[in-house]
């Protein structure tokens, strides 16, 4: 996990040797509460070999300034090395249409003088990502932006392999219609844009993404946050169009980890000298707000089995019934003994942890037999799941 002081945790010296498991996070504050679970050892550091920095664009006045470091040890997104990098300067659309300057972004780092580089633009919604898109290839072909022709022979390649996956030949024979998607990727794709998102399939979604890491092919793609956490697509520089992320209680002001893991995709080691992240903000209020976002740590890894989401735990319990393997609250209350939820609750000193745990049990037991989910033997004092 990157970020913080070196330790090792305590058990870790005597886990029994064979299969190995590394689990590696640049998001994660409470790393040692998790390998204290896990009985493993903890190895974190704070060196990126890449610089990357850090600026706010008002989209109202076209301002692009720079956010300095965080100053706390452990922070992955400072630079390396040197001095915090500070500054401003405008900038002004790409063509007439160019709202937002979404294009110029992409086009000062895609279309650079230094070699064309890659960029991620990162938006809220599928809508937006294909939107976005739609708007960054507009505008370069507005302004006559081109790719040498090796890159665009490229680009038509990549586009057969995408009808064919999205458009199969059978489905042509039938007389069907290519889909909304594909004929939006033929009107961006040309001018070397594309989006990715789960309203592809997976096929056209690898296809995007090796397009991607093809040079100059895919130089811009707009992606759902989705993209930030687990496929490996790192980039030059990485534009956020908002503030406002979709969460599990609609929407929401960005949160530190979900900016971390999308910003830390700029500036990998051996594509690029430095990175970029830009952060698009409405207004001084949200520039503020962020801000003060993108200095703090990340949000820490919490169970959901916990108060706040009580139908987690129901599922747990329904599942560990069903499944066979308890039957009777002592085998629910080791079962649970062994989750993530317990060990936070145990380590937070918890006044009464035993307690707490055989009170969540019974309400949930209680819950799921009201409702004839589980059915309870009072003789045996066990439990079973019902045909529901």
């Amino acid at each position: 996990d990157a970020g913080g002081a070196g330790g090792s945790s305590a058990g870790a010296r005597d886990a029994p040797r064979g299969t190995q498991v590394v689990a590696m996070s640049a998001t994660l504050p409470n790393a040692a509460q998790i390998a204290g679970w896990l009985h493993a050892a903890v190895k974190e550091a704070d060196f990126r070999p890449v610089a990357l920095k850090q600026y706010t664009f008002s989209l109202r006045g076209g301002q692009l300034e720079a956010v300095p470091a965080p100053a706390s040890a452990g922070a992955p997104h400072g630079p390396s090395r040197g001095r915090a990098m500070v500054g401003r300067r405008l900038i002004g659309p790409l063509t007439p249409n160019d709202a937002g300057c979404l294009g110029a972004l992409c086009a000062e780092v895609a279309h650079s003088l230094n070699g064309p580089q890659d960029v991620l633009v990162f938006c809220p919604t599928k809508k937006g990502a294909e939107g976005a898109a739609a708007r960054v290839a507009a505008a370069f072909g507005e302004k006559g932006l081109r790719a040498p022709p090796e890159v665009q022979q490229q680009r038509v390649a990549l586009l057969s392999e995408l009808e064919r996956a999205m458009w199969p030949l059978d489905l042509r024979q039938l007389g069907d219609e290519p889909p909304p998607s594909l004929q939006a990727l033929r009107k961006t794709l040309p001018h070397g844009v594309a989006f990715h998102h789960a309203g592809l399939d997976n096929e056209a979604r690898e296809l995007v993404e090796m397009g991607f890491r093809r040079p100059g092919t895919v130089c811009v793609l707009c992606s759902t946050s989705t993209l930030s956490a687990g496929v490996n697509l790192p980039c030059s520089r990485v534009v956020i169009t908002s503030c406002q992320d979709y969460g599990d209680k609609g929407w929401q002001f960005l949160k530190s980890t979900r900016y971390r893991q999308m910003s830390g995709r700029a500036g990998r080691t051996g594509l690029c000298s430095q990175g970029e992240s830009i952060l698009c903000v409405e207004n001084d209020t949200e520039k503020r707000k962020a801000e003060e976002m993108m200095r703090a740590l990340p949000e820490p890894l919490c169970s959901h089995l916990g108060e706040a989401a009580p139908h987690a735990l129901c599922r747990f319990v329904l599942d560990a019934v069903a499944c066979g393997q308890a039957s009777d609250s002592s085998r629910l209350r080791q079962a649970l003994c062994c989750t993530l939820a317990h060990h936070q609750l145990r380590v937070s000193e918890h006044p009464d942890a035993r307690r707490a745990l055989d009170d969540a049990i019974g309400a949930q037991l209680a819950w799921l037999t009201v409702r004839r989910l589980l059915s309870h033997n009072a003789q045996t004092l066990t439990w079973k799941q019902t045909t529901l």
